[in-house]
C-alpha cells in the first residue's frame, strides 16, 4: 500500500512584517491522452484556497478555477507553453478563495516529460501580498524568485524520498507483523531487506538536500566557514563510490597516502554531489581519479554519459542548474549540487571546473595539497 503523503511540517513562509505567506505544493500531471489529475496537493491547500488538498485531488477542476477570470487567459497561454515546450513556468496573478476573496500569488513549477507520455510539473503556489510591489524586479525580486524556485524544488525532491521511505516502512511492518497472525508463518526476511535497503539509500538522499540547503543558506548570509585539515583522498572516493548505485560501476583511481587539506565534511559533500550527479548521466561507468599536480591535488569525476550540451555549460555551477537538459527532466537532482560543489570548493581554497571531453562530462576539483 503506498501511503498518502502529508507535508505536516511545512512552516509557512513570512513577508517582512512577519504575517504569514502560505505556500501550496503540488504535482499535476497530464496523460498521454490529455486527462488531467493532481497525484499530490499539501496540507496548507486548504488555507490558500479555502478547500482542502482531498477536494483539490477529487475534482482537478477546483484549482483551475480559482484563478482569478480576468487572469485566467494568460495562466492558460503560460501553462500550453510549458506543455508544449517543457519549459518552467513561472506567473503571477490572482486566486479567488472559495470565501469570495482575492488573493495575489506567484506560481513557480517545473514539467518533467515521463516514460510513458504523461507529463508531470512539481510546483508551489505562494501567496504575493500586492503591499509588496512588483517582486520580480530589483535586489528584492531576486530573492523571491529564488525562494519560488526553492520551494518547488522541495515540493518534489523532498516528498519523492519521503514517499519511498513511508511506503517501504509500510511494507515492512506489514510482514514483521504477520508473524502474529494465525496461521503462524515465517517472516520473509528477504523482502523486509529490501525495504529496509530503500530506506537507507532514500535517507541518505534527504541527508544529502538537508547538507545542499544548509550550505546554501550559509552562502546567502556569506557565512560559509572551512576548517582545513589533513585528508586521506583515496578513503573519500571510495565512501563516495560505495554511496552510489548499482547500475552504474564506479571505479577508484587513486594513489595510497595522497593527502589534501580540506574540511572533511566539505569534501564528503563535494564528492557525493559531483558522483551522484555523475552516476545520473552515465550509461555504465563513472571513473574517479586523483592524482598530484604541484602543491594541488586534483580529483576527476568522469562518466560515460551523453556529455553536457554547449549551451548549458555557461550556468553549470548556477543555483537549480540541471546539467544535460534546458528543463528539469524526471529523476534529476535538486539543481543545487554544482553550485555547492563550488561553493565549498571556495571556502577550501580551491575551485572546480568542467573539461570537455570527447564523449560524457568531466569536472576536476582542485584541492590545496597536504
Amino acid at each position: 500500500m503506498t501511503p498518502t503523503l502529508k507535508l505536516e511540517a511545512v512552516v509557512p513562509p513570512t513577508d517582512d512584517d512577519g504575517a504569514e505567506l502560505w505556500a501550496t505544493f503540488y504535482t499535476f500531471r497530464i496523460e498521454a491522452d490529455g486527462s488531467a489529475s493532481f497525484p499530490f496537493v499539501s496540507h496548507t491547500c486548504a488555507e490558500l484556497f479555502g478547500f482542502s488538498a482531498q477536494e483539490a485531488m477529487r475534482d482537478v477542476s477546483l484549482m483551475h478555477d480559482a484563478v482569478h477570470p480576468d487572469d485566467r487567459r494568460r495562466f492558460d497561454e503560460e501553462g500550453r507553453r510549458s506543455l508544449r515546450d517543457l519549459q518552467l513556468l513561472r506567473w503571477r496573478g490572482r486566486i479567488v478563495r472559495r470565501d469570495g476573496s482575492t488573493c495575489p500569488v506567484r506560481i513557480t513549477s517545473r514539467p518533467a516529460r515521463l516514460p510513458d507520455g504523461a507529463t508531470e510539473w512539481h510546483g508551489v503556489v505562494v501567496e504575493d501580498p500586492a503591499s509588496r510591489g512588483d517582486a520580480h524586479h530589483g535586489p528584492d525580486g531576486a530573492v523571491a524568485v529564488r525562494q519560488a524556485d526553492a520551494l518547488a524544488m522541495l515540493g518534489h525532491d523532498v516528498a519523492a524520498p519521503l514517499t519511498a521511505i513511508l511506503a517501504c516502512a509500510e511494507l515492512a511492518l506489514e510482514e514483521v507483523n504477520r508473524e502474529r497472525r494465525q496461521p503462524p508463518r515465517d517472516i520473509n526476511a528477504a523482502a523486509v531487506r529490501r525495504c529496509l535497503e530503500v530506506v537507507v539509500r532514500q535517507s541518505h538522499r534527504l541527508e544529502a538536500i538537508r547538507g545542499d540547503l544548509l550550505i546554501l543558506a550559509a552562502a546567502d548570509a556569506d557565512t560559509v566557514d572551512a576548517r582545513g585539515t589533513s585528508v586521506d583522498v583515496l578513503a573519500q572516493l571510495d565512501a563516495a563510490a560505495d554511496l552510489a548505485s548499482a547500475d552504474v560501476t564506479v571505479s577508484v583511481d587513486c594513489p595510497a597516502g595522497l593527502c589534501c587539506t580540506v574540511q572533511p565534511s566539505h569534501l564528503s559533500q563535494m564528492l557525493s554531489n559531483l558522483v551522484s550527479n555523475a552516476v545520473r548521466h552515465a550509461r555504465r561507468e563513472v571513473v574517479l581519479s586523483a592524482s598530484r599536480v604541484g602543491d594541488r591535488v586534483l580529483v576527476t569525476v568522469t562518466d560515460d554519459g551523453p556529455g553536457v550540451p554547449a549551451e548549458v555549460v555557461p550556468s553549470l555551477f548556477t543555483r537549480f542548474s540541471h546539467t544535460g537538459a534546458a528543463v528539469r527532466p524526471a529523476g534529476a537532482g535538486t539543481g543545487l549540487g554544482l553550485y555547492i560543489v563550488r561553493v565549498l570548493a571556495r571556502a577550501n581554497h580551491g575551485t572546480v571546473v568542467h573539461t570537455p571531453t570527447d564523449s560524457g562530462a568531466r569536472f576536476t576539483l582542485a584541492l590545496p595539497a597536504a
